[in-house]
């Protein structure tokens, strides 16, 4: 019978020891969060790219934003002009780790996140949803944190 009970408590024991993957993986989202906070950057100038199945995925853009607002999305290259409607595709930081964070909640098949060595933003950010529905996985991959404080 000591054996049984032992047996029952080694194993509840070892239940509550494993750690949830999303929720681990959730706490590290929000080390680097608070970490990029303490720099107090609100405006700046980042060079990103769309993943996935997102539109215009093949340009680099420059996004501008103020105060937590993008104010303004630039391609790189010159030659696509992006008018406002289209800036909704792209992401300010605090965006990038707000969707970040939410892999607790939403548990996706499979995610990535590669963080800024100097500033700790997500460099490359990558999720997808589903293994089964094709066509949903969405990232984006950041550069050249420019802040404007």
């Amino acid at each position: 019978m000591f054996n049984r009970i032992l047996f029952l408590l080694s194993i509840v024991l070892l239940l509550s020891c494993s750690e949830n993957p999303f929720e681990a993986d959730s706490d590290k989202v929000e080390q680097e969060y608070n970490k990029w906070k303490a720099f107090n950057i609100k405006s700046y100038t980042i060079k990103q790219q769309t993943l996935g199945m997102l539109p215009s995925s093949e340009l680099m853009v420059k996004v501008f934003v103020v105060n937590n607002h993008i104010t303004n999305v630039v391609d790189t290259t010159g030659i696509v002009q992006i008018e406002p409607p289209q800036f909704s595709i792209y992401k300010t930081i605090d965006q990038l780790f707000q969707d970040a964070l939410n892999i607790k909640n939403t548990k996706p098949s499979s995610y990535s996140f590669v963080y800024d060595e100097k500033h700790n933003y997500p460099r490359y950010f990558y999720i997808d949803p589903s293994r089964t529905r094709i066509g949903d996985e969405f990232g984006y991959a950041t550069q050249n944190l420019i802040p404007q404080n």
